[in-house]
């Protein structure tokens, strides 16, 4: 990311999510959307992070921590594309399910 390879780290995250998709491997599923998700972030493409969103589904029955980061990056998501209210819900379960301690 420092060096400005976002472009190609997306190219490669989005081929790597297709084939988790086709092997049905549920933990990269969710570990590569959140990375996707993070990436569209920091480059501040919320609309390609919004879209993304929208046609994916968020595994079920997978760890905590990567549920927590998907609630917490789809709220802020949410928060720019004024859905304050869906975006208040992410964040707020977002603290509900995150690790205390």
């Amino acid at each position: 990311e420092r060096q400005g390879l976002s472009q190609q780290m997306s190219t490669f995250l989005l081929r790597e999510y297709r084939t988790a998709c086709l092997r049905r491997n549920d933990v990269a599923q969710a570990s590569l959307l959140n990375q996707l998700l993070r990436l569209h972030i920091n480059a501040k493409q919320f609309d390609a992070a919004d879209k993304l969103m929208s046609k994916t589904e968020f595994p079920e029955a997978i760890s905590n921590n990567q549920l927590v980061r998907y609630l917490y990056y789809s709220g802020r998501v949410q928060a720019v594309q004024l859905d304050y209210s869906a975006a208040f819900a992410s964040a707020t379960q977002a603290q509900r399910k995150a690790p205390t301690g």
